[in-house]
C-alpha cells in the first residue's frame, strides 16, 4: 500500500473519531427477576427459595434480593456454569442488612450509563462497579443497581468545607484542566490532595480546592456601593450571560473582578457588576437580583470596523447551537510525492517524504487539541486537506462543497497558497488562520484573518525596545551588511541617540557598529571595554555568520562582562554549542517557549508518547495552542468571535496569544512577543 493511501487512511481514521457521532444501541428487554416469599431456615441459616424463570440471570437475581453475584455462587455451586430454567436457588437472608441502610437501589432507563448514573447520585463509577459486579461490562434498561447513598454534592461555596471547595470529576477532567478552570497552579491541588494520584484521577473522584488560593469577594450578594452592585453567581452563568443579561461588556466584568482574569465562575461566589457612569440605571430590584433596565450608547459597536457593526459573539449560546463547527485544515502533507517513493525500506519502515513530517507532526497536534475538547463537549467536524503546496491543488480544494460551511480554516501554511484560500474565505465570512508564516500580506482588508506568529516588524520593534530597557553601557552590533540588517541597525542607532542625546558625550555611553567579515577576531576584541557592561547585538539570522560570531565572543567572555541580544531562529541552530549561549548570558526574542518544568506541558508529552509512541516536536505544541485557542473562542462567542478575544486569554502550553489589527480595514496578528534569556547558571527564564 502506497504512502499516500496510508496517510489518507490515517486521517480517515482520527478525523472520523472527532465528528458529531449519532450512535443507535438496540437494547434487549431484560426479565426483571421478582422477590419470593417462600422462606426455609437450613442448617440455622434463613434463606429465601428462588425458582429460576426463562431470561433470568445471576445479574438480576443478585440485583432483587441485593446480594452480590459471589454470596450467590457461594450459597449455590451449581450454578456456576450457569442458570438452569425452573432450577431452586437458596439466597441467605440477612436481617437489618446494613446494606440496605446505606444504599438505595436504582432502576436502569433507557439511554442511561453508568456514567450518568453516577453523576446524577454524587458518586464515582467505580462505586457502582464494586457493588454491582458486571456493571463494567454492561448494563441494560430495567435493570436495579446497588447506589451506596451519599450526601448530596455541594452546589455553592456557602454548602461546602469552610477550608475547601469540592470539585467532583467529569469525564475527560485531569488535574491540570481543573487546576486551569479555577486560575489556579497544579502545585496547589498537590498540596491539598496528598491522598489522591492526580495522574491518574477517577470520574466522579472529589477534588478538594483550596479556597485560601482563589481570590473570593467578602461582601453580602444582592447589596451595592456608588460603583459596583454584588452578585451572586447561580449554577451555569457564565461571563458572556451575565454581560447579556446586564447589557454590559465581558471586559467591564473581569475590570471589576480581575481575580477572574485566569478562572472561571464559582457557583456561590460573590463578583462585582460595574456601574458605570456611562450606564443610566432607571430602576434596581435587589430582591430578584436584576438590574431592570439599562442604558448604554456606543459600548456595542466595534470601533476597528464598520461603525454599524455590533457585538454579536456576546449573544451566543454554545448550548443552542443544534450543529456541530466545522473546521478546514489545509497542509501540505505532499501525498502526491509519497505515493512515488515505494511502500518500505530495509527495516520495514514506511518512507515519508521528508518535508511531509513537520506538517504530520503539526496534524498530530491538532488531532490531541481536538479530542481534548471533544471529552469538553465541543463537538468539531474536521475536514483535513493536503494542499501540496501546489497552487492548482490549493484552488481545486476551494471548490468542494463543504469550503463555504466552514466556521474556521487552518492553514495553509505557505504565503502564495494562503492567499488563494483566504480570498475564497473572506466571500463566505469565514475565519482563516495563518499558523506558521510571518508574512502579513495576506491581512490586509480582511477582517477574519489571524495571524498566529508575529509579523517580522513587531518582533523588531519589541527586539529594539527591550535592549533599550537594559541599562546600556558600551553597545555594539555587529552584522554583515545585509539590507535587512542595516535597516535594522539604523532603526536601533535612532532610538538610541533619541533616548541618550543629551548625555552622548558622557564617557560611560559608548555606541559603535562594526561591519563584520569571517576571521576578524581581532577587531571584535578591540570593541570591548573593561568594567563595562558590553551589549552586543547581532541582528542577523545567518547561521554561519552567527555561528562564527558567537564562537569569537565565547572566547571573550572570560575576560568581558558581555551580554548579548539576538533574534527567534538562533533557537533552530543546533550546531552552535549551548554553552556558547549562556556563556554570552544571550537573550534572545520570541513568540514561543516550551517549559518541560510546566506540569501540562508533561502531560501533553506523556498523552503525545502514549498515541504516537514519538516525541513531540515544536509544531506539535504550536499545532495544540492554535487549535486550542481557536475551538475555545468558538466555544465561547460563536463564529463572530473576533469582536470579543480581546479579554481571551486561555492557559496554552508554550505560547500567549494577544492578538490586535493591524490596521482599522485589517485582520489581526499576534502582537504576543517575550525573551529567553540563557543564564550564567545553566537555566533559561522568560522575561516579558
Amino acid at each position: 500500500m502506497q504512502f499516500g493511501k496510508i496517510l489518507r487512511i490515517f486521517l480517515l481514521l482520527f478525523v472520523t473519531t472527532f465528528c458529531l457521532h449519532v450512535v443507535s444501541l438496540a437494547q434487549g428487554n431484560a426479565i426483571t427477576s421478582v422477590k419470593s416469599n417462600n422462606k426455609v431456615i437450613i442448617d440455622g441459616i434463613k434463606y429465601y427459595i428462588h425458582i429460576v424463570k426463562k431470561g433470568e440471570t445471576k445479574y438480576s437475581i443478585s440485583n432483587t434480593y441485593n446480594v452480590s453475584q459471589e454470596l450467590l455462587e457461594k450459597n449455590n455451586p451449581e450454578i456456576i456454569n450457569g442458570l438452569k430454567e425452573n432450577s431452586a436457588l437458596k439466597i441467605p437472608i440477612v436481617e437489618n442488612n446494613p446494606t440496605e441502610a446505606l444504599n438505595t437501589i436504582h432502576i436502569v432507563k433507557p439511554s442511561e450509563t453508568v456514567y450518568s448514573i453516577a453523576k446524577s447520585y454524587h458518586i464515582s463509577i467505580n462505586s457502582i462497579y464494586e457493588l454491582n459486579p458486571g456493571s463494567d461490562k454492561k448494563i441494560m434498561p430495567g435493570q436495579k443497581l446497588i447506589i451506596r447513598k451519599v450526601d448530596t454534592k455541594p452546589d455553592s461555596i456557602e454548602n461546602q468545607n469552610s477550608e475547601f471547595i469540592f470539585h467532583y470529576v467529569d469525564i475527560g477532567e485531569t488535574a491540570y484542566s481543573i487546576a486551569r478552570s479555577y486560575g489556579l497552579k497544579v502545585k496547589y491541588l498537590k498540596n491539598a490532595n496528598k491522598e489522591l494520584n492526580l495522574q491518574q484521577l477517577g470520574v466522579g473522584e472529589i477534588v478538594k480546592i483550596p479556597k485560601n488560593k482563589l481570590k473570593l469577594i467578602e461582601k453580602t450578594a444582592g447589596t451595592y456601593d456608588d460603583k459596583f452592585y454584588y452578585l451572586k453567581v447561580e449554577r451555569k452563568q457564565t461571563l458572556f450571560s451575565l454581560a447579556k443579561k446586564y447589557k454590559i461588556t465581558i471586559e467591564d466584568i473581569s475590570k471589576a473582578n480581575p481575580e477572574l482574569k485566569n478562572r472561571m465562575l464559582i457557583a456561590g461566589e460573590t463578583i462585582r457588576i460595574p456601574i458605570l457612569n456611562d450606564y443610566i440605571f432607571t430602576k434596581l430590584n435587589r430582591k430578584n437580583d436584576s438590574l431592570l433596565t439599562v442604558k448604554t450608547e456606543d459600548d456595542f459597536i466595534e470601533k476597528a470596523s464598520l461603525d454599524s457593526a455590533t457585538y454579536p459573539c456576546l449573544n451566543f449560546d454554545y448550548k443552542q447551537k443544534k450543529t456541530p463547527f466545522n473546521i478546514g485544515l489545509f497542509l501540505p502533507f505532499y501525498c502526491n510525492i509519497n505515493d512515488t517513493l515505494g511502500n518500505y525500506d530495509n527495516k520495514n519502515n514506511v518512507y515519508v517524504y521528508n518535508r511531509s513530517r513537520i506538517f504530520i507532526e503539526f496534524y498530530q497536534g491538532v488531532l490531541l487539541a481536538v479530542e481534548e475538547l471533544k471529552r469538553e463537549h465541543i463537538n468539531v467536524n474536521l475536514f483535513v486537506y493536503d494542499t501540496q503546496n501546489d497552487t492548482l491543488a490549493t484552488k481545486e480544494l476551494i471548490e468542494k462543497n463543504e469550503f463555504k460551511y466552514f466556521d474556521l480554516i487552518i492553514g495553509p501554511v505557505y504565503a502564495h497558497n494562503l492567499d488563494i484560500v483566504a480570498r475564497e474565505a473572506k466571500k463566505y465570512k469565514i475565519n482563516i488562520v495563518s499558523p506558521l508564516s510571518i508574512n502579513s500580506d495576506f491581512l490586509k482588508n480582511n477582517f477574519f484573518a489571524f495571524q498566529v506568529n508575529p509579523s517580522m516588524s513587531i518582533k523588531t520593534k519589541y527586539w529594539l525596545n527591550s535592549v533599550m530597557k537594559d541599562s546600556l553601557q558600551n553597545v555594539i552590533i555587529i552584522h554583515d551588511g545585509t539590507n535587512f540588517e542595516r535597516e535594522l541597525t539604523g532603526n536601533f542607532k535612532k532610538m538610541y541617540l533619541k533616548k541618550f542625546a543629551d548625555n552622548i558625550d558622557n564617557e560611560k555611553i559608548h555606541f559603535q557598529e562594526l561591519l563584520y567579515f569571517n576571521s576578524e577576531d581581532t577587531i571584535v576584541k578591540e570593541t570591548m571595554i573593561k568594567g563595562m557592561k558590553n551589549i552586543v547585538l547581532i541582528p542577523s539570522a545567518n547561521r554561519a555568520f552567527v555561528t562564527d560570531i558567537m564562537a569569537k565572543l565565547n572566547t571573550l567572555t572570560k575576560e568581558f562582562d558581555i551580554k548579548l541580544y539576538g533574534m527567534d531562529k538562533w533557537v533552530t541552530f543546533s550546531n552552535i554549542p549551548l554553552d556558547y549561549f549562556h556563556n554570552l548570558n544571550t537573550h534572545i526574542y520570541t513568540y514561543s517557549f516550551i517549559d518541560y518544568n510546566k506540569y501540562e506541558v508533561n502531560e501533553f508529552v506523556d498523552n503525545y508518547r502514549k498515541v504516537y509512541k514519538a516525541e513531540p516536536g515544536k509544531f506539535s505544541f504550536q499545532a495544540y495552542d492554535i487549535t486550542l485557542y481557536f475551538l475555545q473562542a468558538l466555544q465561547l462567542y460563536g463564529k463572530e468571535f473576533r469582536f470579543c478575544i480581546n479579554d481571551f486569554n486561555p492557559d496554552l502550553l508554550e505560547t500567549n496569544f494577544s492578538f490586535k489589527r493591524i490596521d482599522r480595514a485589517s485582520g489581526f496578528c499576534n502582537n504576543s512577543v517575550f525573551t529567553i534569556v540563557y543564564n550564567h547558571d545553566y537555566t533559561r527564564s522568560l522575561k516579558k
